[in-house]
């Protein structure tokens, strides 16, 4: 997310002492030509001009001490010893010419201080965008994260559902498996009777395995059955039947 590119604000302007100083410094180049009454009688006049005209000695004493301090004039006040200067006379034109200097100075004075706003507002509006969009990416992931947990639980759920579903398909099935081999061990068990029966009349009584229902061997009558499943290894699997009437 970027934040939007704000406008330059024009109702913003330079503050007094920005003005005092851009103005000094301008016009300081000239102080020696001009002469120091000609040069603070200038000042003086157009720093008053632009803000409270009581406000102006303070001002010019503003951007005179910053001049110093940053070495760009020496002290020329009457505490060090500098004379103020006789006044030397300044034509017209030369007047015209020093307030066009002060006009584009202030103008861009001006300038400057929208800029500087403009660079403040825009580095909070940047600041602020970034920090919105960390939440919504903070926010975006929470999301995406309750998203993919629902998925995986629905997805579980229904997994749950479909083994629940297959297992008890899967019982029906053998459950269903178990009656039709039950019939078909029956139905065998009678045709193996009727066999029998047919071919050995003598034959009444079968061993029948008790697991599997699978008629193992016959007998005539229930005491030679009983004798038959002693001798074999697997008696304790073994009952002795007689065997069922066959239609």
């Amino acid at each position: 997310m970027t934040s939007i590119k704000l406008a330059v604000n024009t109702e913003i302007k330079a503050s007094a002492r920005a003005i005092g100083v851009a103005l000094f410094n301008v016009l300081l180049p000239q102080r020696e030509e001009l002469g120091n009454r000609n040069f603070r009688t200038l000042l003086l006049d157009r720093i008053g001009s632009e803000i409270n005209s009581g406000s102006a000695p303070t001002v010019y004493n503003h951007a005179k001490q910053n001049a110093i301090k940053l070495e760009l004039t020496p002290d020329f006040s009457r505490s060090v010893g500098e004379k103020i200067g006789s006044v030397v006379e300044m034509d017209e034109k030369i007047e015209t010419k020093i307030h066009k200097l002060f006009d584009t100075t202030i103008a861009a004075a001006h300038v400057t201080a929208q800029t500087e706003d403009l660079t403040k507002r825009q580095t909070k509006a940047d600041a602020e965008a970034e920090v919105q969009a960390a939440k919504d990416l903070k926010a975006k992931e929470k999301a995406d994260t309750k998203a993919k947990r629902e998925e995986e639980e629905k997805l579980a759920k229904e997994t749950k559902a479909k083994e629940r579903a297959d297992a008890k398909a899967l019982k029906l099935k053998e459950k269903e498996d178990a009656k039709d081999a039950k019939v078909k061990e029956k139905a065998k068990a009678k045709d193996d009777a009727k066999k029998v029966a047919e071919e050995q009349p003598e034959m009444k009584w079968q061993l029948v395995n008790k697991e599997t229902n699978e008629v193992v061997e016959y007998a005539p009558d229930r005491k030679i059955g009983l004798e038959l499943k002693k001798q074999r290894d697997d008696a304790a699997d073994i009952k002795v039947v007689k065997i069922p009437a066959v239609a």
